[in-house]
């Protein structure tokens, strides 16, 4: 059996009418999914369990935004407490960890 080539698969038709078809049918599905996306949210968007969307074409300020709303969202009070005291450091037997780096080869720093 030989394989089959993609113009022997889809239709007899012009490709420009091909593409035409295909468009039509991306956009019919685009307005499926947006209905489906709505109707779930409607479903279960509720006061006690709200849904909140991120804007997110800009991924660090969809970041950003995210940790900013959690913030804003949670309550929280700011708990008194004693100031630590630490003791001073002691250097006895202390771990160099630029020694085990001596001679090897790192990738140059632009930024």
């Amino acid at each position: 059996m030989s394989k089959r080539q993609p113009e022997e698969i889809r239709p007899k038709m012009k490709r420009k009418e091909y593409e035409k078809e295909l468009r039509k049918l991306q956009t019919e599905l685009c307005r499926l999914q947006d209905w489906v996306v709505h109707a779930c949210l409607e479903a279960t968007d509720t006061k006690d369990a709200p849904w909140y969307i991120v804007r997110s074409d800009d991924k660090r300020r969809a970041r950003l935004n995210c940790i900013s709303h959690f913030l804003g969202v949670i309550p929280y009070e700011e708990v008194p407490r004693e100031k630590v005291k630490l003791p001073k450091r002691s250097h006895k037997g202390e771990y160099d960890d630029q020694a085990t780096l001596e001679g090897r080869s790192f990738v140059e720093e632009k930024y």
